[in-house]
């Protein structure tokens, strides 16, 4: 890395999944190919960053790992300390990497003041110094219902540090699905930062998409790939299908079950021993090629977090989505409008049976899929451009 090499350092707060830190780890990759010397230090929560793979130019610094409980509410996960100290604890570490590492860039994920604030201290920071860095909050398309956040936003003093702290809000999303901006009722001073960058677009590995067909569906079967992020809350999803799978004999398809690495232990044994013993059930801890799965997959089933979507929708897959609706509403806004745009199948989950679930699959296999309307998957440049343009200028202006 040299002087005049972009140093980006990314804020991942991560309390539960693994959709952050995905998303996160897509953004640095994405920088670090596109612009030559770049390095990225991501900072995360993540409990299971070591199972991701990442290129060359790419390092993390671990923060201890917190929970969400509620909303607004959290907890420590491993260490038996109050959430207030891990808090403090936290927040020490993020202000330190940020005053050794000196980044020309600061990117926020998804969380504008950090868990519960914990990033305030380094945004004052970073404004008083000089050159100050170019600070960036990108943002997933939908947060929460709007009246729930835009109370939140006020109580916390949301828009006030948007102001204060960011240059450029960008929205990894499009106005047309959920308009960011006139749904959370941004102030005019706000709204003049945010960009819609359009979704974000993972690379397939095409071979790895061929092998997985050749190994689990040859001979013309069909694949279903089951997956539930991180797993934590997944249990009962992958339950309700396998008892689907398990009143039906082995026929021509094959079900490819991803159970997460943060689905609790019991759960996971009880899944495998109960449905392991089936020669048409392939059941898989974690996948770290899961979109060459997808791409692989005749029907995708999966819970609805942003990165799941943005690769069922990126690569035109029929899908039935069960989505999350507790502590957030975030998944079944999503997609509820994706739905109602002819994208996807969903079955809320009071209503999730094995007879109602397998029914929404076997639409999706029988081909009486929805004309896609064209979205924009273009997330990954349009940061990588404001990265690379924003460093262009301090470099001229000699900063």
């Amino acid at each position: 890395m040299t002087s005049l090499a972009p140093r980006v350092l990314c804020y991942s707060h991560d309390t539960f999944g693994l959709g952050h830190i995905r998303r996160t780890v897509s953004i640095c990759e994405a920088l670090t190919s596109h612009i030559p010397g770049a390095a990225a230090l991501v900072l995360t929560g993540s409990s299971s960053m070591q199972a991701l793979r990442t290129a060359p130019g790419i390092d993390f610094v671990k923060l201890p790992s917190v929970t969400k409980v509620a909303d607004e509410r959290y907890e420590s996960k491993f260490l038996d300390m109050h959430v207030e100290s891990i808090r403090a604890m936290r927040e020490q570490i993020i202000l330190s990497t940020a005053s050794a590492f000196h980044p020309t860039t600061l990117i926020v994920d998804n969380v504008p003041l950090g868990m519960m604030g914990e990033l305030r201290r380094t945004l004052e920071h970073l404004r008083r110094q000089w050159p100050r860095p170019h600070v960036i909050l990108t943002m997933r398309d939908i947060v929460d219902e709007p009246g729930k956040v835009i109370e939140a936003w006020k109580r916390q003093g949301v828009h006030e540090a948007l102001d204060r702290y960011y240059d450029d809000i960008l929205v990894y999303g499009m106005p047309e699905v959920f308009d960011f901006v006139r749904e959370y009722d941004l102030p005019a001073r706000v709204a003049d930062k945010v960009q819609y960058a359009g979704y974000i677009e993972r690379g397939i590995d095409v071979a790895a998409a061929a092998e997985v067909r050749r190994r689990l569906a040859p001979h013309g079967h069909r694949l279903i790939l089951v997956t539930v992020d991180g797993g934590g809350d997944g249990a009962r999803l992958v339950d309700t299908y396998l008892r689907g799978v398990a009143s039906t004999r082995p026929g021509t398809q094959h079900h490819l079950v991803v159970l997460g690495p943060d689905m609790p232990e019991a759960d996971r044994q009880a899944v495998r021993q109960r449905y392991g013993v089936r020669r048409d059930v392939t059941l898989l801890d974690y996948c770290d090629h899961l979109t060459s799965c997808m791409a692989a997959a005749d029907v995708v089933v999966a819970m609805g977090g942003y990165n799941t979507m943005c690769e069922i929708l990126a690569l035109r897959k029929p899908a039935v989505i069960v989505p999350r609706v507790a502590p957030r509403l975030e998944q079944w806004i999503r997609c509820s409008r994706m739905a109602d745009l002819g994208l996807v199948r969903v079955v809320h989950p009071d209503d999730l049976t094995p007879s109602a679930l397998w029914s929404a699959v076997h639409e999706a296999l029988d081909g009486r899929a929805f004309q896609p309307l064209p979205l924009r998957f273009s997330g990954l440049r349009v940061v990588s451009d404001l990265v690379r343009n924003s460093h262009a200028m301090r470099t001229a202006i000699g900063a």
